[in-house]
């Protein structure tokens, strides 16, 4: 692999409901793992058989991998065939995007590539940049609400979209 991740530019810009998300710059640390996260994606619900409604599962960070990745899932909640793409979010952050598992199942967490990885790409195609930092003692800025409404955002032009996926394989994509 290269990477699962691209940058598309819209001919239109999205509409003023589509809420943006941020999508994380920095490398994980090994206190994130067993951290609850949420999955997202139009997988398999049972094995063989097509989907086409978007599903949401709250799961955990399961380990961190040496390389570009970082496992999601648990025994409850992982992601499956046709998830590739999908965001796993933490605290409606974008950590990565769903991209292989060592078995091809459905059965073990899957390996997600981390978009902090990735940042210079992202922001180079994207137009986007770092937020500022927040003043000394400033409040967390990063959104806490998880709702389903999906969105990945780098803050670029409103005519951006982040692709966020295995190209041609029914990857998963956000709007922003």
């Amino acid at each position: 692999f290269n990477a699962d991740i691209a940058v598309v530019n819209l001919a239109a810009d999205v509409p003023a409901t589509v809420t943006p998300l941020l999508f994380n710059r920095t490398p994980p640390v090994p206190a994130m793992v067993g951290l609850e996260v949420k999955i997202i994606g139009y997988g398999q619900t049972t094995p063989g058989q097509f989907n086409a409604i978007k599903f949401s599962a709250t799961t955990e960070i399961a380990a961190l991998d040496p390389d570009d990745t970082i496992l999601i899932g648990n025994e409850t909640a992982r992601t499956c065939l046709g998830d590739s793409g999908g965001p796993v979010l933490l605290d409606n952050v974008v950590l990565g995007v769903d991209s292989y598992t060592d078995t091809g199942g459905c059965v073990d967490p899957a390996h997600f590539r981390r978009t902090d990885a990735y940042v210079a790409f992202i922001d180079q195609f994207a137009g986007t940049s770092p937020p500022p930092p927040p003043p000394p003692g400033a409040a967390d800025p990063l959104p806490t609400d998880t709702d389903d409404g999906g969105g990945c955002s780098t803050g670029g032009s409103p005519g951006l979209l982040l692709a966020l996926g295995l190209l041609g394989l029914g990857g998963f994509a956000f709007a922003s």
